[in-house]
């Protein structure tokens, strides 16, 4: 069984922004959720959910809220992540620690970019921390 998951930006869904050529999906200046989903049944254990992002040209300074989130229990992990430490040449991995003590499904992992945050999103990958397989 595999040991992540792993989702182009431009297959997730969002509410702001466009997807391009590649795969990626790029933010838009407005402020919204940049992806959410994929929508996936996980089993109880550790995870990790990492959004690689790089910054574009003329990003201002700001942050970007990443969580984990399930219907049945609400957000279950976040975090922040600043737009003044993502590389323009380079994509960078930045990670969200999460546990679930039971089989969650429709699972997201979701990016909300503030107004101005010019990001392109190239890949959401969950990782299993436990041997555990999956219920995609």
């Amino acid at each position: 069984m595999p040991s992540y998951l792993r989702f182009a930006g431009a297959s997730l869904p969002g509410s702001v922004g466009s997807d391009v050529t590649g795969g990626a999906r790029i933010s838009d200046g407005r402020a919204g959720h940049l992806s959410f989903g994929p929508h996936v049944s996980l089993e109880p254990g550790r995870y990790i959910a990492g959004f690689r992002l790089k910054k574009l040209p003329n990003c201002q300074a700001g942050r970007i809220t990443v969580d984990v989130y399930s219907p049945a229990t609400g957000v279950l992990s976040s975090n922040f992540v600043y737009s003044s430490e993502l590389f323009e040449a380079t994509s960078s991995l930045n990670h969200l620690e999460f546990s679930l003590d039971q089989t969650a499904h429709q699972l997201e992992a979701r990016m909300y970019v503030q107004e101005d945050i010019m990001v392109q999103l190239d890949e959401l990958v969950i990782f299993a921390q436990d041997s555990r397989g999956w219920d995609g």
